[in-house]
């Protein structure tokens, strides 16, 4: 190569002499050796130009091989390794402050969650948390006992005391249900605060209106016994009245197919023997037709007692009716003693999309959609119609009770589809399931009437005690 450099570059075409070129070439050959080995050479200290470069490695480390493009491991350690060193101690600071913030979130947390507790309040006010029964994004249902809290008796001179006593007049020891209404969330959300005030409002209504022949309040809705805490405080606390037997919808879910109608038919079959009468099998799938009979009745009672006082309840359905513990030997619903004609005891529940529906006896027009869409009235069917057309509050609740009438009997909806649009047409056509051939016909013309899509031709609440023959035989019931 070089003697091909050498006749090259000796032609004078290019005005540079070989022996110039040569030298310069040697020079460079020589510097680069310098910079690779990091030593210098004898032929770039005899006729470099200039002072050779530094070396980029350390002089106390080994050099990197130059025939590798890729460093060594050990050269890479002694070039980088003070910087790794100090990544990792940044990465080990920004751990310990992140698990620093971690720690101080959760024991935030847990004093928001103590600081929210419902429980605490409830103590001091003298009632004792025994377990939840449902809870919401705003507020919580708590079974509690009332306890005993000495207070100064009102004819005790020589410092005796007397038990406590709610505004209702229970005392010590009594089961009661409390919903406590986390203040903090209810006035952060206006809508919240008003659903809050609305369900109040009808609860304190329904106490006040207490009187003959219902001094406790109505004996088929579970009333407000007392209120706790104001608007300022951290809770606000209604006391309810206590039902064991869990919810209606509850029981119909644990009845298994025949298990209560073979007990009545048992009970019948023993009676026919004895009496030598034939026994016709007459039972639905569902609860028995005279406990509907007297379940109809009493829920009916409940309704005309809300309607008035001009108060619509608009989510009737097996979810929101309570049964005692009388009605279900306190087994939750389904559990222990058979629901029968003797024992069943319904109350109405869950007031908070409740309303006052009328007022200076003129009804209004409602526009809000509430309530559950398969117990919806056909005028409400969907939440577009609603708002557009609005609707009367006393005949929605009369539709959600024939949907309630047909569920006990069946066992089943009344209205049910896989999409929300057919579920809504059926509705809006009063499309119900078909009511089975054993159904009497005055229950059958008493769901009929019930499931009316013309809500002014739909039965009234007063109409459906007074004027039904198949309710008037469960009037022991009422």
């Amino acid at each position: 190569m070089r003697d091909v450099l050498s006749r090259v570059c000796g032609s004078s075409d290019y005005g540079v002499s070989s022996d110039d070129f040569m030298a310069r070439l040697d020079a460079a050959e020589a510097r680069d050796a310098e910079v690779a080995l990091g030593v210098p050479t004898p032929a770039s200290t005899a006729s470099a130009p200039r002072p050779a470069k530094k070396s980029l490695q350390p002089s106390n480390r080994k050099p990197c091989a130059p025939q590798s493009s890729t460093p060594s491991r050990e050269c890479r350690d002694s070039t980088f390794g003070s910087s790794n060193h100090a990544r990792r101690a940044v990465a080990a600071k920004a751990k310990a402050k992140l698990r620093g913030h971690m720690k101080a979130k959760v024991a935030l947390q847990q004093g928001s969650r103590a600081a929210s507790d419902p429980s605490r309040s409830l103590a001091a006010a003298g009632y004792e948390v025994l377990g939840p029964i449902a809870a919401g994004a705003f507020s919580t249902i708590l079974r509690c006992r009332r306890r005993a809290i000495p207070i100064p008796s009102a004819d005790s001179t020589g410092g005796g005391s007397a038990e406590a006593r709610d505004e209702s007049g229970r005392g010590r020891g009594e089961l009661v249900a409390v919903k406590s209404f986390d203040m903090f969330k209810c006035s952060s959300i206006p809508e919240v605060g008003e659903a809050r005030d609305r369900e109040l409002g009808v609860l304190r209504l329904l106490r006040k209106a207490a009187c003959d022949p219902y001094p406790s309040g109505h004996p088929h809705i579970a009333n407000m016994l007392a209120e706790l805490g104001d608007v300022h405080a951290q809770h606000q606390h209604a006391v309810l009245e206590y039902s064991a037997g869990g919810s209606l919808a509850k029981h119909l879910q644990s009845l298994k197919k025949g298990s209560e109608n073979a007990r009545a038919m048992a009970l019948a079959l023993t009676r026919a023997i004895a009496t030598g009468a034939a026994v016709a099998e007459t039972e639905l799938p569902g609860m028995p037709m005279g406990v509907v009979a007297i379940a109809t009745r009493q829920l009916g009672s409940a309704l005309a007692h809300l309607h008035s006082l001009d108060i619509c309840h608009r989510d009737i359905k097996p979810a929101n009716i309570l049964l005692s513990a009388s009605g279900s030997g306190g087994g939750g619903g389904g559990g222990g003693t058979a629901v029968t004609a003797e024992t069943i005891q319904l109350k109405l529940c869950d007031f908070g999309f409740a309303c006052v529906c009328a007022h200076h006896g003129a009804e209004e027009r409602l526009t809000e959609w509430f309530g559950t869409p398969m117990y919806a009235a056909a005028e409400i069917a969907s939440p577009a119609q609603t708002q557009a057309n609005g609707y009367l509050g006393k005949p929605v609740d009369m539709w959600a009770l024939g949907c309630v009438v047909f569920e006990m009997l069946h066992r089943r909806p009344a209205f049910a589809a896989e999409e929300r649009f057919e579920l809504e047409n059926l509705i809006r056509r009063a499309k119900h399931a078909p009511i089975d051939k054993r159904v009497p016909a005055d229950a059958r013309e008493l769901i009929k009437g019930l499931l009316d899509a013309q809500p002014q031709r739909r039965l009234t609440a007063r109409q459906v005690l007074d004027e039904s023959s198949w309710v008037a035989a469960g009037a022991s019931g009422g």
